[in-house]
């Protein structure tokens, strides 16, 4: 794989400079920025998946939820219908996208829209649902043609962006200095012992503006696994080898997570987004047999139309700080910055 992005190289001068004189020409404000009256909150990153991104959304709807009517606007990556689309009763993770599919699942009272246009997809939001109060824009760092009250970046704590390279040499969407667009730096997947020794070392990599906070965080998991109808306890699997399938972009946390409780499981890895077809249902269903199929809520709600002759389960995963005080102070940043 390195070998082949090393003789892609040149590609990656041609989209490196591609994508810095389109920033440059929306900077300049010969492109155009469109800003929406309603408040709005932009999560995106630099890096092309498994930043967590999806996670930080969950965090911020149970922050919000109580408070306002919430809108996430996606533009539905993957999926198979076009334009702009309000999830409903009758909506699939291949209509709308995974991840909009699964924050559809978990937060059925919030309205999921997807548009490839941004701008377009706030103002039938407002159309169509005129008492929204908030919108969560997700994955929007590189759609410049709308500009986010608030911007939050996540980068992942073992592979931060500043160590990265343009595509196809690494995985940025565009360059380093994108970070500068943003408020917030959020460092994702952070380990479970962090000290100040850490924390500087990585602010040395950033240097951040003036204008900005970064806070750092770690993921957590569930004690319990959940299909639609029941949950269990995931160490009620201890004494029983289970399958894990997976298709997200990294899966080495919840493998050391799995192992850290001393379960026994095979893995069945696909790429991100993967959609599942009939030949892997039944390559899944021969290699579970009578065993438990485990996997993230993400690809749960891909799989589960196509399930019947296994018992499938998620694991839930959440975003969580290093203090209560630190939690405070994020979530106290943004509400003020919302005001």
């Amino acid at each position: 794989m390195k070998i082949v992005r090393f003789l892609l190289f040149p590609l990656g001068i041609i989209y490196y400079l591609f994508s810095s004189c389109r920033n440059i020409l929306f900077d300049l404000k010969i492109f155009k920025s469109k800003y929406h009256k309603i408040p709005n909150i932009g999560v995106g990153n630099l890096s092309m998946g498994g930043t967590g991104k999806s996670v930080l959304i969950i965090y911020l709807v149970e922050l919000f939820k109580s408070k306002f009517n919430l809108a996430i606007l996606s533009r539905g990556y993957k999926r198979k219908s076009k334009g702009f689309y309000i999830a409903n009763k009758d909506s699939s993770a291949k209509l709308i996208g995974d991840e909009p599919y699964q924050f559809h699942k978990r937060f059925p009272e919030v309205t999921i829209a997807v548009s490839e246009n941004r701008n377009h997809g706030v103002n039938k939001i407002l159309k169509e649902i005129p008492k929204t109060q908030l919108i969560l824009f997700d994955d929007i760092l590189q759609h410049r043609s709308i500009n986010a009250h608030l911007r939050i970046l996540t980068t992942t704590f073992n592979t931060p962006f500043f160590k990265d390279y343009i595509f196809p040499i690494g995985n940025l969407r565009e360059s380093r200095n994108g970070h500068k667009r943003v408020d917030i730096i959020l460092v994702t997947k952070c380990p479970k012992e962090l000290n100040e020794n850490d924390r500087d070392n990585f602010l040395k990599g950033i240097k951040l503006e003036s204008y900005q906070k970064i806070f750092f965080t770690k993921i957590s998991y569930s004690l319990n696994i959940y299909s639609r109808n029941k949950k269990i306890e995931l160490l009620s699997l201890i004494n029983s080898e289970f399958i894990l399938v997976t298709g997200i972009a990294d899966s080495s946390y919840l493998l050391d997570y799995l192992n850290s409780k001393n379960l026994k499981f095979t893995h069945i890895k696909y790429s991100d987004h993967h959609n599942y077809s009939s030949s892997d249902i039944s390559h899944i269903s021969k290699k579970a047999k009578n065993q438990i199929v485990l996997t993230t809520e993400k690809d749960y709600w891909r799989l589960n139309p196509l399930v019947e002759n296994f018992d499938l389960y998620f694991l839930p995963i959440k975003m969580s700080f290093f203090s209560n005080e630190e939690k405070i102070s994020f979530d106290n940043h943004l509400k003020k910055m919302l005001n």
